[in-house]
C-alpha cells in the first residue's frame, strides 16, 4: 500500500479531537512593504556581499530581473499574507538545470549548470514556484507562531504527503498568477526537459508536465496513473486555473484564498479525517479528497 493510502486510513484510527475553529489568516499577518534584496551565497554558505566580482553575471542579471518581477506582484497578489524582505540565492553542483530548490524559508538554490543548447538559461517559472514554497513556509511559520495551539501541525508522517501535496499546488500557484500565465510551469518543465534525462527517461515525465497544467481540465483517472505529491491535487490546478480564466479582475484573490484553504483543509483533515476518506478504490478517494479542496477554496474566493 502506498504512504499516501497508509496515511490515509490511518486517519480513522485517530481519537477524537475537538471540533476546530476555523482557521483565518488575513487578520494577523501584515504586508511588507520593503524592498525585495537578493543575498548571494558561495555553495558553502558564505554571502559574496564584500565580493561582488564572485558573483556570476548571468545570475545577477536574472535575479535583477526576478526582484522587480516579484516586487511588483507580490504586493498585488499576496493580500496579506507576508512577504519576506530578503531571499537568498546560491549556486550549487548539481548537473540538472531543473534541480532548482528551496531550502528553509529563505534560500533559493540554482545549479550552476544551466546550459541548453550550449547558452546558459534561466527558468523564471521554476523559480517562482520556489519563491512560492518560501512564501507558504514564511506565512505557514508566522500563522502558528501567532497560534501555538492551533491544531494544524501534527507532529507525525500521516498527514506530510497530503501537506506538501497542497504546498506544491501553491508554488504552482504563485508562478502561474505571479505571470498571468497558466501553463507557464507545465511549458517551462517541457522545455527543460527536452535535453535532460534520468536513466534513459526524461527527468519529468510527459504526463506530470501535463498534470501541472493549469490550463487543463485535470481528472482523477488521470492523477491515478500518474501519482506524487506534484500531481495529486492537480483538480485543485484546474480549479484554480478556470478562476483566472473566468474572473481575470480578480486574480488578487486567489494566493491569499489558496493558502487559507490549505490552512482550512489541514485542520480539517486532522480533527475530522473522515470527512476525507470516501470512495471504493484509490482514483475515487483522488477525485473526493480534490472536490473537497475545491469547495474550500470556492467558499474562500467568495469571501
Amino acid at each position: 500500500m502506498s504512504k499516501f493510502l497508509t496515511g490515509l486510513f490511518a486517519f480513522l484510527a485517530l481519537s477524537a479531537l475537538p471540533a476546530w475553529a476555523q482557521v483565518r489568516c488575513g487578520s494577523v499577518y501584515q504586508k511588507s512593504k520593503s524592498a525585495l534584496q537578493i543575498q548571494h551565497l558561495t555553495e558553502d554558505g558564505y554571502s559574496l556581499m564584500n565580493s561582488p566580482q564572485l558573483i556570476n553575471p548571468t545570475l545577477k542579471r536574472n535575479m535583477e530581473k526576478m526582484t522587480l518581477v516579484i516586487q511588483e506582484k507580490q504586493s498585488s497578489y499576496l493580500g496579506q499574507l507576508v512577504a519576506p524582505t530578503q531571499i537568498k540565492v546560491m549556486e550549487h553542483s548539481s548537473t540538472s538545470s531543473l534541480d532548482v530548490r528551496a531550502k528553509g524559508s529563505d534560500l533559493i538554490a540554482i545549479p550552476k549548470n544551466r546550459k541548453k543548447n550550449g547558452k546558459d538559461i534561466f527558468y523564471q517559472a521554476l523559480f517562482l514556484h520556489e519563491y512560492g514554497h518560501i512564501i507558504h513556509e514564511f506565512n505557514l511559520k508566522s500563522y502558528l507562531e501567532k497560534h501555538p495551539t492551533s491544531n494544524i501541525d501534527p507532529k507525525g508522517e500521516d498527514y506530510s504527503y497530503l501537506f506538501t501535496a497542497m504546498e506544491e499546488v501553491f508554488a504552482d500557484t504563485v508562478a502561474v498568477v505571479f505571470t498571468g500565465k497558466p501553463k507557464f510551469v507545465a511549458e517551462e518543465l517541457a522545455s527543460a526537459t527536452e535535453s535532460l534525462f534520468v536513466d534513459g527517461k526524461p527527468a519529468v515525465s510527459a504526463e506530470e508536465i501535463s498534470l501541472r497544467d493549469f490550463d487543463v481540465v485535470h481528472s482523477a483517472k488521470e492523477i491515478i496513473q500518474n501519482r506524487g505529491v506534484h500531481t495529486d491535487f492537480s483538480m485543485l490546478r484546474s480549479a484554480v486555473g478556470k478562476y483566472m480564466k473566468d474572473h481575470p479582475d480578480q486574480k488578487t484573490k486567489i494566493i491569499p484564498a489558496l493558502f487559507q484553504t490549505i490552512l482550512d483543509a489541514r485542520a480539517s483533515m486532522i480533527n475530522t479525517p473522515g470527512k476525507w476518506m470516501h470512495g471504493q478504490n484509490p482514483e475515487e478517494i483522488i477525485e473526493h479528497m480534490n472536490q473537497v479542496l475545491i469547495s474550500i477554496l470556492n467558499k474562500n474566493l467568495k469571501k
